[in-house]
């Protein structure tokens, strides 16, 4: 009994290892559950995420792998020249990579022209040059306006839309210990808003784009258009503004940050006193109260007016003609002086080489002109050449 339950126990065995092999092939296998793959968005957003964080960390280890991959390089290369005989190595063997941007240095928005003084409410702030007030984008490394074909252009391949408003006149960019990159939290903290009941402070095309270059031009740069302030700027505490261009939040996702550009600080006065302006330069058509120390429908350009003087042309001829009698009505020495200072200033165009003779009576006798004289009393000067003189 025991050999016929050993061979049973050796059958069964023999069965259950081998019993793929011997198994009917006509039988039908137990049905088993087949789980087609399923890919949700979830999962595809996921994978985009870390594509993104993938292509970021590449960018931001690129300078930093090349120099050290440089380093090593050379190393050898000076290991193998001592262990021989002294080689100079050919520039082509070297590899020149680009200084990695330190992480704590942000990219720049800057003004690259000063804004035109002074500026009135409701009136187009433009540059010093009268275009439009532009922002580029500055390389802290050396200075520069971003070349959009170097290095840095691969941390700017989408477009980035900034954004320009209004500033405290107080906010400082450079702090007393001599760091100039203030937190976006503290720029923040400085955009003044309207009064209640007051339109919006700043009104024009307030958000622009700075789209990565096509090799078309040199800078990357935006400008902004139409820009007006609704409201003066006496009601802050140091009666100034400051403009200020940052990058809207959200529209970039780069490995540094961009730092926010600011203007210089300003006065904004009302535009009902623009009619009471003082020109620079003035014109020579002027009324003379556009001199500084004149004012406007006061008693001393009234008594300029009385004798006379009632355009900067007329104050310039007088302080030749009779100095005397301008110093009397202008009062002092020193409000002469600044008048006339600012008269100076205005643009006369002279003709060089010609000259007029007049009597007493400032009547014109002859004129040198050209080289040719004329008389204007007698019929060889042509209306022409007489009107030509007048204008003299």
């Amino acid at each position: 009994m025991v050999h016929t339950a050993g061979k049973r126990l050796a059958s069964e065995g023999s069965s259950s290892r081998f019993g793929h092999h011997l198994q009917d092939p006509h039988r039908t296998a137990p049905s088993e559950k087949r789980h087609r793959p399923t890919t949700s968005f979830a999962s595809v957003v996921i994978k985009a995420m870390e594509h993104n964080r993938r292509e970021k960390l590449w960018l931001a280890m690129e300078p930093m792998l090349r120099k050290a991959v440089s380093e090593e390089l050379e190393g050898r290369l000076g290991r193998t020249a001592a262990g021989s005989h002294p080689l100079r190595r050919s520039p082509s063997l070297r590899v020149q990579a680009p200084e990695p941007l330190p992480v704590n240095i942000p990219l720049h928005l800057l003004f690259p022209k000063t804004l035109k003084l002074p500026i009135y409410t409701l009136n187009e702030i433009v540059s010093h040059d009268n275009s439009p007030v532009r922002v580029i984008l500055l390389d802290p490394r050396s200075d520069l306006n971003i070349d959009t074909v170097g290095p840095l252009s691969t941390f700017l391949r989408f477009p980035i839309k900034v954004e320009i408003m209004v500033l405290d006149g107080d906010f400082r960019p450079l702090r007393p210990d001599g760091d100039g990159v203030w937190t976006a939290e503290e720029f923040e903290n400085s955009i003044i808003r309207a009064r209640v009941g007051k339109r919006p402070l700043l009104a024009g095309d307030l958000t622009a784009t700075l789209r990565p270059d096509d090799g078309s031009r040199e800078l990357l740069m935006t400008s902004f258009a139409q820009l007006q302030l609704t409201d003066n700027s006496s009601w802050i505490p140091c009666r100034k503004f400051r403009l200020g261009v940052r990058v809207i939040p959200g529209s970039y996702h780069g490995v540094f940050r961009i730092l926010e550009a600011v203007t210089e600080p300003f006065v904004v006065r009302d535009h009902r006193g623009k009619s009471y302006q003082k020109h620079y330069p003035p014109k020579l058509e002027d009324e003379v109260w556009r001199l500084e120390k004149i004012g406007k429908e006061g008693n001393l350009s009234k008594k300029l007016a009385s004798a006379g003087v009632k355009t900067v042309q007329d104050f310039l001829k007088m302080s030749i003609v009779n100095p005397q009698l301008l110093r009397r009505m202008m009062g002092s020495e020193k409000k002469l002086e600044a008048s006339l200072k600012h008269a100076r200033t205005c643009e006369i165009f002279e003709a060089f080489g010609d000259s007029v003779i007049l009597n007493p009576r400032c009547n014109v006798l002859s004129a040198n002109i050209d080289g040719q004289i004329m008389y204007t009393n007698t019929e060889s000067a042509s209306l022409y050449q007489k009107a030509y003189v007048d204008e003299l």
